[in-house]
């Protein structure tokens, strides 16, 4: 009963977490989007990543994912927009971007960020082999931190803090996966990893500003910038 009650105590906080995060977010910020919606069936959000391949209060570093080799193209592929209607809406600021940043991300992809309002980030990862925009929409409010060697992708670190959050706000820790997936493995707010200690309960959730929705296996998977809006 003791640890029903300690997880369940973990499912409150985070919740409660998530409702201050969204409303934060949607009280200062304005979509550059308009009307683009993607009201489609929701997606499923799988794990293929056991938690328990990493050390218990550990929290993930660059070099636990390095990739073995850089594969970077000679020449950066054209952006496929067909890959990713919605990226058309941001089509010169991504090209521009894209073509300036070239490769910054686990060997052959290109991060691209721009501003979607105050405190605000939204960003797209590009294979620059193929032109795919294979994640588009990633919300941010404090930054993405990334490697060209490595494939985890770390979203909301803030340097003043050494990568502990303060507030409702988590720091994110994702790795791309070989199906080109950002899997959420770690979730730290002031040194705890709140997917440790979650309880399965699948949860569904939009994207503010691309409208998406996903279902995820548990409340704390559920991306910052993301709405719960039915379990």
């Amino acid at each position: 009963m003791k640890e029903i009650g300690s997880k369940l105590a973990v499912l409150i906080i985070v919740l409660v977490m998530l409702f201050l995060a969204n409303l934060l977010f949607d009280a200062t910020n304005e979509s550059v989007f308009g009307d683009q919606q993607n009201e489609s069936e929701p997606l499923l959000y799988e794990e293929t990543i056991r938690h328990d391949q990493l050390e218990d209060n550990v929290l993930p570093e660059f070099g636990d994912f390095e990739i073995e080799e850089s594969v970077a193209p000679d020449s950066l592929a054209v952006i496929d927009f067909g890959s990713e209607p919605l990226a058309a809406g941001v089509r010169d600021l991504l090209e521009r971007n894209y073509n300036a940043i070239g490769v910054n991300f686990a060997g052959h992809y290109s991060v691209v960020a721009w501003s979607c309002g105050s405190d605000c980030q939204s960003s797209a990862i590009i294979d620059t082999r193929s032109g795919e925009v294979i994640v588009y929409g990633l919300i941010s409010r404090y930054g993405l931190s990334f490697s060209p060697t490595s494939r985890l992708l770390i979203n909301n670190i803030r340097p003043e803090t050494n990568g502990t959050s303060t507030n409702v706000i988590s720091t994110d820790y994702y790795v791309l996966t070989e199906n080109k997936a950002l899997e959420l493995v770690a979730k730290e707010v002031n040194g705890e990893d709140l997917l440790r200690g979650c309880i399965r309960a699948t949860t569904t959730a939009r994207n503010f500003l691309t409208n998406e929705i996903t279902s995820y296996s548990t409340p704390c998977h559920v991306p910052y910038g993301w709405e719960i809006i039915g379990n």
